[in-house]
């Protein structure tokens, strides 16, 4: 087994867990300038700053999961990237 796998960061059985079987598994979509992550419960809205652009990068593999990252970027030389993130139960 390499020192570098698809564990590597998540040192308990709990955190692999949530993470394989409740977080990488969900849904990520662009929507009128938000990004939403949908889940059972409830989804995360995420509202970025005016003048932030956002790319969602197509699923990738790591490991047995199909992943997609999220970007934010700022063409601001330095400060800070202060983004909403509203949760919201299922209905």
């Amino acid at each position: 087994m390499s020192f570098i796998h698809e564990d590597f960061l998540l040192q308990t059985a709990a955190a692999r867990r949530l993470y394989h079987e409740i977080a990488a598994p969900l849904p990520v979509k662009s929507e009128n300038g938000q990004i939403i992550i949908s889940g059972a419960r409830g989804r995360a809205v995420i509202t970025p700053p005016a003048g932030t652009t956002v790319e969602i990068s197509p699923s990738r593999k790591l490991g047995t999961r199909d992943l997609s990252t999220i970007r934010f970027r700022s063409d601001a030389k330095s400060g800070s990237l202060v983004t909403k993130v509203l949760l919201e139960p299922a209905k």
